[in-house]
C-alpha cells in the first residue's frame, strides 16, 4: 500500500502493510450468529486521529484528521492513502461529506476556524467559508433534499444551511437551550433529521417551513452522537454511547425500538447501513465492530485486529455517481476510522 501526504509542493511516499484478519464473533443475542467478516487495517500518518468517514464522488473513501490537520483519502482498490493539509494552522477538519459536485465538503473547528470547507477534487485546492455565528463548532453536514448543505452548530445551538453555489448561510436557533446538536441524517421524507445530544432528542427540521419537531429517546441520558438512514432509506438508526444500545426510529409511526446485547460498556459510537442489508456500528470503548440484524434485532460483535483501536466513524462504499443517497455498493466493504491506532479499517461482510 502506498502512502502520500500533500501540502503545496511537498509530497512523500512510503510503503506500509495492511493487516488482514478473519475474526470470530463474540456471543450474540441470536440463535445463529452472522458469518464473521474479514477486517483489514491500513496505517495513516502518526498522530493523525482519523475521525469522520464518508464515500466521495470520486469513488474513494474520505476521512478527517483531528490532529493531522488534514483531509485523508483511501483508495478502495489499491488502499493507497493520500492526505491533503488544510491551509490554515489549527483549523481542524471535523465532519466530512462527499459532494455536492465533484468536491469534498467538511466542517472546520478550532480557535482560528469556524467554517465550512470545500476540497476541489480536480485541483485539490481548499476553500473555507466562515460561519456567521462565532465559535459555533459545526459538528456535521449533509446534503438536504433542497440541494443545500445542512449542518449542526454544536455550541451555536442551531441547525443551519449553506448554499454550495451562492455561499449564503441561513441559521435556525433550536428551541431548547444546550441541545448540543450533533449528527445529521437525510431520509426520503423531505426533511433533515439531527440528534440533540444535550437534550436527548431526535429532531427534524422541515426544509421549507423550517418548523422543528422533536422526539425524546426512550433511554434517559443515552448520549446519541450518530444517526444514519437504514438500509431502505426510510427510517433512522442511532447509537447510544452511554445507553450502550443501538436503535431505530420509524418516522411513519413515530416510535422507537432499542436493542441491547452489546458487550458491557462498549460505547456504541457511530452506525451505518452495510452492503449486506444489516446495520453496522463501532464500539469506541470495546474495540469492536458490531452488527445488528434489522429483522430480528440480533447483535453480533467482531474485535478489531489492533487492541485499543477506538473505532470511530463507519460508512459503506457507495456508487461514485451518487455517494449521498445511493445504496451501499453491492459486494462492497465498510470503512471505519481508528482514533486510537491512527489507522483506517476495512470490513468486508
Amino acid at each position: 500500500m502506498q502512502f502520500r501526504r500533500t501540502s503545496g509542493r511537498r509530497r512523500w511516499t512510503g510503503v506500509l502493510l495492511g493487516l488482514l484478519l478473519g475474526t470470530v464473533a463474540l456471543p450474540s443475542t441470536s440463535a445463529q450468529a452472522a458469518p464473521a467478516p474479514t477486517i483489514a487495517e491500513f496505517p495513516i500518518s502518526v498522530l493523525a486521529k482519523p475521525a469522520d468517514m464518508k464515500a466521495g464522488p470520486d469513488g474513494g473513501m474520505w476521512f478527517t484528521e483531528l490532529t493531522g490537520n488534514a483531509i485523508g483519502r483511501i483508495d478502495t482498490v489499491t488502499k493507497e492513502v493520500t492526505e491533503f493539509e488544510v491551509p490554515v494552522p489549527g483549523c481542524v477538519p471535523y465532519a466530512v461529506n462527499g459532494g455536492p459536485g465533484y468536491a469534498i465538503w467538511f466542517t472546520a473547528v478550532g480557535p482560528l476556524c469556524n467554517a465550512i470547507g470545500r476540497l476541489d477534487l480536480t485541483t485539490h485546492q481548499i476553500e473555507l467559508f466562515t460561519i456567521p455565528t462565532l465559535q459555533s463548532h459545526p459538528a456535521d453536514l449533509k446534503v438536504g433534499p433542497d440541494g443545500g448543505l445542512w449542518f449542526t452548530e454544536l455550541l451555536g445551538n442551531k441547525i443551519a444551511r449553506f448554499d454550495p453555489v451562492t455561499h449564503r448561510f441561513q441559521e435556525y436557533p433550536l428551541p431548547r437551550l444546550a441541545a448540543l446538536p450533533q449528527d445529521i441524517a437525510v431520509i426520503d421524507d423531505g426533511g433533515v433529521w439531527f440528534s440533540e445530544q444535550g437534550s436527548n432528542r431526535l429532531s427534524r427540521i422541515d426544509v421549507t417551513t423550517h418548523r422543528i419537531t422533536s422526539f425524546p429517546y426512550p433511554t434517559p441520558a443515552s448520549q446519541v452522537l450518530d444517526i444514519d438512514p437504514g438500509p431502505q432509506g426510510d427510517d433512522i438508526w442511532f447509537a447510544q454511547i452511554v445507553g450502550n444500545k443501538v436503535g431505530v426510529f420509524d418516522p411513519d409511526t413515530q416510535t422507537f425500538t432499542e436493542y441491547g446485547g452489546a458487550s458491557l460498556a462498549a460505547a456504541p459510537f457511530t452506525i451505518s447501513a452495510g452492503p449486506d442489508g444489516a446495520m453496522w456500528f463501532t464500539e469506541l470503548a470495546g474495540g469492536r465492530i458490531g452488527r445488528v440484524d434489522p429483522a430480528t434485532g440480533a447483535i453480533s460483535e467482531y474485535p478489531t485486529p489492533t487492541l485499543a483501536s477506538a473505532p470511530a466513524d463507519i460508512s459503506c462504499q457507495r456508487p461514485a455517481d451518487d455517494p449521498q443517497f445511493g445504496a451501499c455498493t453491492p459486494g462492497g466493504s465498510l470503512y471505519f476510522s481508528e482514533l486510537g491506532a491512527d489507522q483506517v479499517g476495512v470490513l468486508t461482510p
